[in-house]
């Protein structure tokens, strides 16, 4: 097992990004960039033991500063949309970017996806660590309270990625984090998802309207073209959240399973979050090829503050948020 560290690149602003790589014992090998905590490469190998890389992203800095899709960053101070890029408090109206439309989304237009984190990495017997860390100041992108965000990435001999998040804050505030990668398993990323399978522990989906926010309906899976109880080939676009059937319960469970029959790369996504927003890349950008990465967003339903029958995102400041997702790596 080893860690690298090089330098990466400086941001627009004069800033400097490091690349760290972490490998481990069986090859697998993590890159992580920390400008925006992205997952730049991840690579994996195939059922011929080929080493390949399994999330899209860019090569170099500036196009990630520029970068749209949010290709492999952390997302905060809230994934997903906010309808109407407002909330309430304690009954007082929260005014936050919009970057959406009408709405808000991901964090704003200069999200925890445009940041850059401070970093130190830990190697241990069987795993290997990033520790990021960022002070977002109160009201940054209009969301109230003075947050200290880590996030911890760990990659171990079992080809576990697992990432989990804390934060705090000072004031009353929302939050809600996820990781943006997006994954192919097959032989190339040029080639679009729907020859992959996916499976989701989920009964309901969230219906939504017609800019993707939620009514506050979870609708039956059954009969529908939401229905991945069986794994199933996907055949068609999504931008949408399944609610987990454990979504009430705080604990990490297995919420989906994803595997490309002509690789055998197969990956399964276990969270203790109550929802996943699985999202087709229906809108990539000219260098990548449409629906060519599918992503897996573990995180509380979108439009949470403004639906009070979902799980609260709510933080107080004598409460620290946990969060925690597993990514397993296995051939079928």
């Amino acid at each position: 097992m080893k860690i690298k560290k090089e330098h990466y690149g400086t941001t627009s602003e004069g800033e400097k990004v490091t690349l760290y790589i972490l490998t481990n014992s069986k090859g697998i090998s993590l890159e992580i960039i920390t400008y925006g905590g992205i997952i730049t490469k991840l690579f994996f190998p195939d059922n011929r033991g080929i080493l390949g890389n399994i999330v899209l992203g860019y090569d170099n800095l500036k196009d990630y500063e520029d970068n749209q899709p949010f290709f492999g960053a952390i997302i905060g101070r809230y994934a997903n949309r906010i309808k109407d890029a407002s909330f309430k408090i304690d009954n007082v109206k929260v005014n936050i970017d919009k970057n959406n439309g009408n709405n808000h989304l991901h964090g704003g237009y200069s999200g925890f996806h445009k940041k850059v984190w401070k970093a130190k990495s830990i190697k241990r017997r069987d795993s290997l660590s990033l520790i990021l860390n960022y002070y977002s100041k109160d009201l940054e992108a209009g969301f109230p309270g003075n947050l200290q965000i880590t996030v911890h990435y760990t990659l171990n001999n079992n080809n576990e990625l697992e990432i989990k998040y804390f934060a705090k804050t000072d004031k009353k505030t929302i939050v809600n984090f996820t990781n943006h990668s997006y994954f192919n398993l097959g032989s190339s990323l040029n080639k679009d998802i729907f020859n992959h399978e996916l499976l989701l522990k989920a009964n309901k989906y969230l219906e939504v309207s017609n800019d993707l926010i939620p009514t506050g309906k979870l609708l039956n899976v059954k009969g529908t073209k939401y229905d991945f109880l069986n794994s199933i080939k996907i055949s068609c676009e999504f931008d949408h959240c399944w609610a987990l059937n454990k979504y009430f319960e705080e604990k990490i469970e297995l919420a989906a399973i994803l595997v490309n029959e002509e690789t055998n790369r197969k990956i399964e996504v276990y969270t203790d979050e109550p929802g996943i927003q699985i999202y087709t890349g229906n809108n990539l950008d000219f260098k990548h090829k449409k629906n060519s990465g599918i992503c897996l967003e573990t995180q509380h339903f979108p439009n949470s503050p403004n639906q009070p029958n979902f799980p609260s995102t709510e933080l107080l400041p004598d409460k620290i948020y946990e969060s925690n997702t597993v990514i397993k790596l296995t051939n079928t």
